[in-house]
């Protein structure tokens, strides 16, 4: 019979050591100890390792001793599954605040709900013209996701609200888009 062993970590962020490690084995053997050498001969066994989000938080800590039992990520069951689809909901520290006070005219008959045309850079109208642009740290933000698999699937307007600048004694509307991701 093929062995799996189930495991679980709890490690301190702050240190980032293992302050626990929990396993239990398809033939239902158990372990709850910290000592990643211990858990080395406990899973020495298994052929399989299974974990909720197990490649992303917890394979980095056990690595070293699933190498030592011959075991290499892609005998790693990850019980996560990225969501097929999510929406990101931007906010005023996602989008170019300034770029707004140049598009007043275009974003005047606009309203919640209309259909814009997302790319990396920002949103744009029907007629290819930018009328929002993305903060540096939401592009990299989005660029991570698009690493990760995921690419804009539609882009829409989520509230238009009214900003004023500091120096300036106009107030501007501006979109917080929400853009729809797909995997």
């Amino acid at each position: 019979m093929t062995l799996i062993a189930f495991l679980d970590l709890e490690v301190d962020p702050s240190t980032q050591k293992i302050l626990d490690i929990g396993c239990i084995t398809s033939n239902q053997n158990q372990f709850h100890k910290k000592s990643s050498r211990e858990l080395e001969i406990f899973i020495n066994d298994v052929a399989y390792v299974c974990g909720h989000n197990f490649i992303a938080h917890d394979f980095k800590y056990l690595q070293a001793t699933l190498a030592k039992v011959s075991i290499n990520q892609q005998q790693v069951i990850d019980t996560f599954t990225p969501p097929s689809e999510f929406v990101l909901y931007l906010t005023h520290k996602d989008v170019i605040l300034d770029h707004f006070i140049t598009q007043a005219k275009s974003i005047r008959h606009l309203l919640s709900g209309d259909v814009l045309y997302a790319d990396m850079y920002g949103c744009k109208d029907s007629k290819d013209q930018y009328l929002i642009k993305f903060s540096k740290k939401f592009k990299q933000e989005l660029l991570e996701k698009i690493k990760s698999g995921y690419k804009i699937k539609t882009a829409k307007i989520n509230f238009i609200v009214l900003w004023s600048k500091e120096e300036l004694q106009d107030e501007f509307r501006i979109i917080l888009p929400e853009l729809y991701l797909i995997h």
